[in-house]
C-alpha cells in the first residue's frame, strides 16, 4: 500500500512521450479523515521530502520546517484556499502535521513526523477495512412516501458512505413559511429499481452543484462570501418549487453563513440539505426555508466531539 508520495512522481511514457502526476495519498487517512486531507497531506510529505533531498529543512522552535505557500498546495491539488485552511486544520488535530507560526505577517513553516503519521495509519487500519467491509455489505436503498428512508447511499463525490435516515421534525425559526395548499398526502406504494436509482441521480446532482457553490466561496473577502451565500440562497430556493416566490431575510442569509463555520465537509452539508429538500417537497417537513438544515447541527457537534 502506497502511505504517501515517493521523491519521483512523474511516470514518462517513453513511445509517446506523455507525462503524468500523480497525489498518492493513504486510503486511511482518506476513510478516517477525508480525501481532501488525505491529498494535502500527501502534498506536504511530498514537499518534506524534496526539502530534505536539499538539506534544506530549517529547524525552527525545534523541530524541523519547511515553508510551502498556499498557492503551491492549490496547485498541487485543485483545491480552494478555504478547503486547504479547514484541511490543514483536521490534520494539525489529528497531531499528523504541525504549523509553526512565526509571528505577524509571516508565513507559517510546517513540520512532519513521518512516524506519527504511519502509527496513525496503522492505528487506524482496522477502522479502514471495517469501512470498506460496510460499504461492500451496504444494506439496499429503500425508498418509502417519495424518499429515501433507511440503508446507506454512496456519495458518488468522494466515495465514503452516508447514513440517510428519517429525523424527527424540527421547527426552525424563519419568517419564510409556506402552507397554503400543501400535499399531506402519502404515497405508500412501493417503487421499483428503475425509481430509486432515478431519485439517487437527481439527488447526486443537486448535492454535487450544492458543494461546488459552498466551495468556491471566498471566506477572505467579506463582499465575495456575501454574494456566495447569496448564490447558495437562491440555488435552495429553486430546489423547492413552492418557495419560488421566498424573499432572503437577513435571518435566512446567516443561517447560511453559519454553514461555513461548521467542520463538516462541503459534500457533507450539500447531501444533508438536498435530502431535507426532497423532505419539503414531499410534505414530511413543514415549508420553511429553516428546514433545509435539520440534522446539520447535530451531524456537526458530532463532528467537533470526534476531534475535541
Amino acid at each position: 500500500m502506497v502511505y504517501y508520495l515517493t521523491n519521483d512522481r512523474r511516470i514518462m511514457e517513453k513511445e509517446n512521450k506523455l507525462e503524468y502526476e500523480f497525489i498518492a495519498s493513504s486510503k486511511v487517512v482518506r476513510y478516517m479523515i477525508n480525501p481532501q486531507a488525505a491529498d494535502i497531506l500527501a502534498v506536504l510529505i511530498y514537499k518534506y521530502d524534496y526539502w530534505q533531498s536539499k538539506n534544506e529543512i530549517v529547524k525552527y522552535r525545534g523541530l524541523p520546517s519547511f515553508y510551502i505557500p498556499y498557492t503551491d498546495i492549490e496547485e498541487e491539488t485543485n483545491y480552494s484556499k478555504n478547503i486547504i485552511l479547514k484541511n490543514l486544520k483536521l490534520l494539525e488535530k489529528e497531531g499528523l502535521i504541525k504549523r509553526l507560526r512565526q509571528g505577524l505577517n509571516k508565513p507559517n513553516r510546517y513540520h512532519l513526523d513521518k512516524s506519527k503519521i504511519m502509527n496513525y495509519i496503522k492505528k487506524h487500519e482496522k477502522d479502514y477495512e471495517n469501512g470498506r467491509l460496510k460499504i461492500r455489505n451496504k444494506g439496499s436503498v429503500s425508498v418509502s412516501e417519495g424518499f429515501v428512508t433507511a440503508g446507506i447511499m454512496q456519495n458518488k463525490t468522494s466515495g465514503n458512505s452516508v447514513m440517510m435516515v428519517q429525523e424527527p421534525l424540527k421547527s426552525a425559526t424563519t419568517n419564510n413559511k409556506n402552507t397554503n395548499n400543501r400535499n399531506t398526502k402519502k404515497n405508500t406504494n412501493h417503487v421499483n429499481v428503475g425509481e430509486v436509482e432515478e431519485y439517487d441521480g437527481i439527488l447526486f446532482e443537486k448535492t454535487e452543484k450544492l458543494t461546488e457553490l459552498i466551495e468556491s466561496i471566498d471566506e477572505t473577502d467579506v463582499s465575495k462570501k456575501k454574494l456566495g451565500i447569496e448564490k447558495i440562497y437562491k440555488f435552495l430556493i429553486e430546489l423547492v418549487p413552492k418557495f419560488e416566490f421566498f424573499i432572503s431575510s437577513s435571518q435566512d442569509l446567516e443561517m447560511i453563513g453559519e454553514l461555513l463555520e461548521y467542520e463538516l465537509e462541503p459534500y457533507k452539508i450539500a447531501d444533508k440539505i438536498s435530502y431535507n429538500a426532497q423532505r419539503i417537497i414531499n410534505g414530511d417537513l413543514e415549508e420553511r426555508f429553516g428546514n433545509f438544515f435539520v440534522g446539520l447541527y447535530e451531524m456537526n457537534k458530532r463532528t467537533e466531539e470526534k476531534y475535541f
